[in-house]
């Protein structure tokens, strides 16, 4: 809960990426997380409070800025309130004006104020915005121009998400999303699925007059803009030579420790627990559990070691099956204190659910045998 961690990041990215030769940074990520199934935001957004996360953002912006580089707000206009990842196909944003104006609008109204320097659009469709159906919000004139451009008053570079993405790909044609994106306001196009045929059709749309040179020559001075804010018409390229192989920054290293001991959360434990002590406990059994196929040695296993010199380890991943399950559980029936040390990546799939059904019912049976039980989660907070 603190925001000064957040300006501190924003400069430190900034430094390595310009040691780097990176001057253009995608984010922060301005979505509130309002959706706790939210596959593709999910740990990336900094809160599911609107609050939170304009101060965040600012904070993070503010450090980037100092640190030389341009920060981008993604994914406008909202990205958190879906269970659709755009990877793999259109999310829907409900809700009406008043109410995305009120919240998934905050915190890019408040960068915005404060002079956020460019703003990624999202593929997401959004109702309240434009009524045209199969349409990305990245592709829609209503929301790039008449909404973020003319009704915020935003006046800096505005990139699509990458327009290789399943929510755009799979109702619009190499080269003619281009073209649309373009017209609808944008100023960089990313990542196209065939980049001849994205360049081939503005070539064509401008020469046939359906995109003015006006309108063109509008993106074109917005990056010559950015790019004298960042120096490059004195400094074009970064010498490949003096490019670090590995970047040793020990300030970051040292910033990093700290912000992870400091967001380190107890949300419910009986104080008797902790700390632990290795005398009170004869038998206790440390249980890894997690979504991917294998899972390689933890740290928090190595320390555990070094307190509890004697204990049952037990790993369960997706490979695992019911028989492991209940051997785990069998186990767990003659032990003093369980510890759950859970790693749970964030699942980039349609339903954003991280934990499995034989997953969720093993902790509920755990849970019954009424032992003492500890359950830490070292990458998602929201599978508690």
């Amino acid at each position: 809960n603190n925001s000064n961690f957040a300006y501190q990041t924003g400069k430190a990215t900034a430094t390595e990426s310009l040691l780097l030769g990176v001057n253009l940074n995608f984010a922060p990520v301005a979505d509130i997380n309002n959706n706790p199934e939210n596959p593709v935001i999910n740990i990336r957004s900094y809160s599911e409070n609107k609050n939170f996360v304009s101060e965040f953002c600012k904070s993070f912006v503010r450090g980037s800025l100092e640190g030389g580089v341009i920060a981008t707000a993604k994914h406008f206009p909202g990205h958190g309130n879906t269970r659709v990842d755009s990877h793999n196909d259109l999310p829907i944003i409900r809700g009406s004006k008043e109410y995305l104006f009120k919240n998934e609008l905050k915190p890019f109204i408040d960068l915005i104020e404060n002079n956020i320097q460019a703003i990624m659009i999202g593929h997401l469709n959004v109702p309240a915005f434009d009524k045209e159906k199969n349409l990305p919000a990245s592709l829609s004139y209503n929301i790039v121009t008449k909404l973020l451009k003319e009704k915020l008053g935003f006046e800096g570079l505005i990139v699509t998400d990458a327009l290789n993405m399943k929510a755009v790909t799979n109702f619009f044609k190499p080269g003619e999303e281009c073209v649309q994106a373009f017209k609808a306001g944008n100023d960089i196009l990313l990542m196209p699925v065939d980049i001849r045929a994205g360049i081939t059709a503005i070539y064509n749309a401008v020469q046939s007059g359906e995109i003015s040179e006006k309108r063109l020559n509008d993106s074109v001075r917005k990056i010559l803009s950015a790019k004298r804010w960042l120096k490059l018409d004195k400094s074009k390229f970064k010498n490949i030579k003096s490019i670090p192989k590995r970047i040793r920054l020990q300030d970051h290293y040292h910033l990093s420790t700290i912000i992870a001991e400091n967001s380190v959360t107890v949300v419910k434990i009986n104080d008797s627990l902790l700390p632990l002590d290795s005398t009170k406990y004869m038998k206790t059994l440390l249980i890894n559990i997690s979504n991917r196929k294998s899972t390689t040695d933890q740290y928090f296993s190595k320390i555990y070691n070094e307190q509890f010199p004697i204990y049952s380890g037990i790993t369960l991943t997706s490979a695992s099956v019911g028989t492991d399950y209940l051997f785990a559980t069998d186990i767990a029936r003659d032990c003093d204190m369980i510890i759950l040390a859970a790693y749970f990546s964030v699942r980039n799939d349609i339903n954003g659910k991280s934990l499995s059904d034989l997953q969720i019912n093993f902790i509920d049976e755990l849970l019954k045998l009424n032992k003492k039980v500890i359950i830490i989660s070292f990458e998602n907070p929201y599978i508690l």
